[in-house]
């Protein structure tokens, strides 16, 4: 079973490299290694490395590269200074390494999928006059218009996918990337961002993506010669098959032409998504050959946008069995890299957790006797004037049908819901009662995923061999919501 997990350029590269730098010349490619040798018998079966964000960490005659950055003075006019951030990949080159190379290379003999990711459209920091990101195309295309513009708020300076110089720039980079690297494939990363064209439900975007991904692969047929092997296409969407055509986006004609081998299906950033129809995808996509895969974010229930709140492994392994029940034919992580030397970085969750995460993640026996937590989220992306799927909060009463997946049939279950006001619920799960349990969530640090300043309420369920629960909640007093719920499989902290 696939466990892909995606490698973030700036977070936690750029401090990795810098690190490396500063040991010396004749052992700066063995100190490489670890970067991506760690993921070699952790579960992890497939690493997806960012080169593109903006600007291209790796080598490049097309964008402005790393050592370009390095090297620049002036941005737009404006006196800039990135030689602290870029010094790292710099000393390398003058030491004649490319890390990708180093890193690629070791991948495939550990027996690792090695894929090249590519942020398609990423808008980083939209209010700054400069930034260490950009590339000197992103001001060309500011000049020319190729931007989707002021109406677009934080993705105003997203690249117009509709403009051919737009086009013809990805694509140069795109091909200019797979013939230098030897990787088993290459992933379009549209959720960062899926906002590629001006206008929404236009057919003339689909037909434009299409020639687009038709072109793609003309490329990956190009790299397989070169290699000997097959470099497939994997592309990286939002959860709902009709809302991506409607950004412009028709896997189901990608599938019917053989251009994508893997559609991951994803929400953007805020939180992970916990219905996302994956078996709608499966029914359109396998037909032809291709793997859907589910997306998984660090966070989760994100209260605000000053507090985080982050996935763990028994959230992971609750999403995991659930979307592998529903057909899903791997998992994706996203932003849960791990940097093999302590220093600062972007890290976002301790080891002992990733490695949690990476070993139990899609390993059928931990799913069923593991600890899990199903918790109801909310769809983070949608195109304009489509409401996005939240089913949170919520008058009473209440009904809410909860994908689990399979239940293991001796595991305790806890019902835990949360309101705004406190009141006396009546909750029942496919029709059983639920019982008021004294029992509390393990919740440590950033993962208090309830929302502060609700009374959070505990039941105990009636076992249920079913992969789906429907939940009814009632309550004495109808000046209420309803504002979190999850179950809880497994042993739970219970009050003495």
């Amino acid at each position: 079973m696939p466990l892909a997990l995606n490698i973030d350029l700036n977070s936690v590269t750029y401090p990795f490299l810098r690190h490396i730098a500063q040991g010396p010349a004749d052992g700066a490619e063995a100190a490489l290694l670890p970067f991506v040798a760690q993921y070699a018998g952790s579960g992890v079966t497939d690493v997806c490395i960012c080169v593109f964000c903006q600007h291209s960490a790796s080598p490049s005659a097309v964008f402005t590269d790393a050592c370009a950055k390095y090297a620049q003075t002036s941005e737009d006019g404006h006196p800039v200074d990135y030689k602290a951030i870029f010094y790292g990949y710099k000393q390398l080159a003058d030491w004649g390494i490319d890390a990708y190379t180093v890193w690629f290379r070791e991948l495939r003999r550990q027996g690792l999928r090695a894929w090249l990711s590519v942020r398609m459209n990423d808008c980083h920091n939209p209010d700054d006059p400069t930034d260490e990101l950009r590339s000197d195309f992103f001001y060309e295309a500011r000049r020319n218009g190729w931007m989707l513009g002021a109406d677009w708020g934080y993705y105003r300076n997203c690249f117009d996918y509709a403009v051919p110089e737009v086009r013809a720039k990805m694509l140069a980079y795109i091909r200019e990337q797979l013939l230098r690297y030897d990787v088993d494939g290459i992933e379009l990363d549209f959720l960062r961002e899926i906002h590629c064209f001006p206008s929404e439900g236009n057919p003339d975007n689909i037909r434009c993506m299409n020639a687009f991904l038709s072109e793609v692969h003309e490329i990956c047929r190009e790299a397989q010669r070169r290699r000997g092997h097959a470099v497939r296409v994997s592309v990286r969407l939002p959860r709902d098959i009709t809302q991506a055509e409607m950004f412009g986006f028709d896997a189901t004609a990608w599938a019917k032409a053989g251009h994508v081998d893997c559609v991951t299906v994803s929400p953007r950033w805020e939180t992970n998504d916990s219905d996302m129809p994956i078996d709608v995808w499966k029914a359109a996509l396998s037909p032809y050959g291709v793997s859907v895969w589910a997306g998984l974010e660090i966070l989760n229930c994100r209260c605000s946008a000053d507090e985080s709140t982050y996935t763990h492994a028994q959230t992971v392994r609750g999403l995991a069995a659930q979307y592998l029940d529903r057909g899903a034919d791997g998992l994706y992580l996203y932003n849960y890299y791990r940097c093999p030397v302590d220093i600062p970085s972007g890290q976002l969750l301790p080891d002992a957790a990733l490695s949690e995460i990476y070993r139990t993640a899609t390993d059928a026996q931990s799913l069923s006797t593991l600890p899990r937590r199903h918790i109801v989220t909310k769809q983070d992306l949608s195109p304009r004037g489509i409401a996005p799927w939240k089913p949170l909060p919520a008058a009473l009463p209440f009904e809410l049908v909860l994908h689990t997946g399979a239940l293991p049939p001796q595991a305790p279950l806890l019902l835990f819901l949360s309101t705004d006001t406190e009141v006396m619920l009546t909750v029942t799960m496919n029709g059983m009662p639920c019982v008021p349990a004294n029992a509390y969530l393990p919740e440590q640090g950033l993962n208090r995923y309830p929302p502060p300043g609700t009374v959070l309420y505990a039941f105990a369920a009636p076992a249920s061999c079913a992969g789906r629960q429907t939940v009814a909640v009632t309550a004495d007093s109808p000046d209420t919501r309803i504002v979190y719920a999850e179950l809880f499989v497994g042993a739970s902290e219970r009050l003495s």
